[in-house]
């Protein structure tokens, strides 16, 4: 199956972040009580371990024959390594687990090519992204082609629940009304696009 990527003409940039450069997100995942950033370093210190919350995917973490790699996995990984201690991974399901993950405690940073949303922004401290990406409709070759968010109004449009591009959507909502979409967390991108 082929695809034909369509670039809609209003669509903005999304800026990416990563764990490792996420030093903030130690604030939200230590707990109830608000650490400093030196408090958080000297618990992960203590611990003898970086809890990195990630995704097993080709981008941010994945293991070949006899290592790790990743591009997330190859930030977080020298970021331990420069605090001296060792890197845990610690996997969930979808992104949208992540951050009542990392709001529980449950780790320390997150490395998974995280989206900032206004709303995440609300809950957690960013560093500065590492990587801006293009939002794309992907639609069948021969298709429906849109050009702008109008030509989105009664399509089947299906997007990641709680990403940039959802929250974009929703602030294009208040000048397309009828614009309706299918929020998904239970598939990867690669089999959101083998339904296309």
């Amino acid at each position: 199956m082929r695809l034909k990527i369509i670039r809609a003409r209003c669509v903005e940039k999304a800026k990416i972040c990563t764990g490792a450069i996420l030093l903030l997100m130690l604030l939200g995942g230590m707990g109830c009580e608000q650490l400093s950033i030196r408090n958080a370093l000297d618990v992960i210190k203590a611990r003898g371990e970086l809890r990195v919350l990630t995704r097993n995917d080709a981008t941010s973490y994945y293991e070949e024959p006899y290592k790790r790699a990743g591009f997330e996995y190859e930030l977080a990984k020298a970021f331990a390594d420069h605090l001296g201690v060792k890197l845990k991974p610690v996997f969930t399901d979808n992104v949208r687990d992540m951050v009542p993950a990392l709001l529980r405690g449950e780790a320390d940073i997150i490395a998974a090519g995280l989206g900032i949303t206004k709303t995440l922004r609300s809950h957690l401290a960013f560093g500065p992204p590492y990587m801006e990406v293009t939002m794309e409709v992907v639609g069948r070759r021969g298709g429906h082609s849109p050009r702008a968010m109008a030509d989105l109004i009664g399509q089947p449009l299906w997007v990641h629940a709680g990403t940039v591009e959802e929250e974009f959507l929703e602030e294009q909502k208040a000048h397309y009304p009828q614009l309706s979409w299918r929020p998904v967390s239970d598939y990867e991108t690669e089999e959101l696009l083998g339904m296309v």
